[in-house]
């Protein structure tokens, strides 16, 4: 099976996320796209208080229903720091029959030589890169050229950063994630600091 591992902070997830992930699973023939969330990301901070059991809660809401979707919590569930090679190492030790991509945008692709054991990543999974504004694949990486497709995915600019900015203003947030996920939000009170 191909599988895609989509991977971040989901801080919360939203429709850009959702919509971008159903485009790349359909252009690469993806049998399903798993959605990890980090427990303790390396390159990003996480802050708002929020707590991983509701982020992995927002994810389940939001793809609810999407039966090429799921949610793994293996980045939870781990002690150490949210390494993308843990995780790969993790997948393919569980089912080496599949076949893994990760998915990601150009901005995260193009820091991937700060990610720990790097280029034992790009012989264990292939890379499909989400086309983001402006972004464009830096020519270090010609030498993995082989292991690394770029999606042909709309570019839609919505961002977790802003949507929890909306929140703490108490703007509203219909339509940029799903319907279920607002609600969540909304009873638990999240992101209003």
């Amino acid at each position: 099976m191909k599988i895609g591992i989509f991977g971040g902070t989901f801080n919360p997830i939203h429709m850009g996320h959702l919509i971008n992930a159903q485009y790349i699973c359909e252009e690469f023939d993806l049998h399903q796209i798993l959605f990890i969330p980090a427990k303790y990301p390396v390159h990003k901070q996480l802050g708002n208080g929020i707590s991983a059991k509701d982020r992995m809660e927002m994810i389940r809401l939001a793809i609810d229903g999407n039966t090429v979707f799921n949610v793994l919590s293996i980045e939870l569930d781990r002690e150490t720091p949210s390494y993308s090679i843990y995780t790969a190492r993790q997948l393919i030790q569980e089912n080496p029959g599949n076949e893994y991509f990760f998915i990601l945008g150009y901005d995260a692709f193009n820091d991937i030589e700060t990610w720990k054991d790097y280029e034992e990543l790009f012989h264990l999974v292939k890379f499909i890169i989400m086309k983001r504004p402006g972004d464009k694949l830096d020519s270090k990486f010609n030498r993995f050229i082989n292991r690394i497709m770029c999606g042909n995915n709309p570019v839609i600019e919505i961002s977790s950063s802003d949507i929890r900015k909306r929140i703490s203003e108490n703007k509203t947030i219909r339509y940029l994630v799903p319907e279920s996920v607002r609600t969540y939000i909304k009873q638990k009170e999240l992101y209003l600091r």
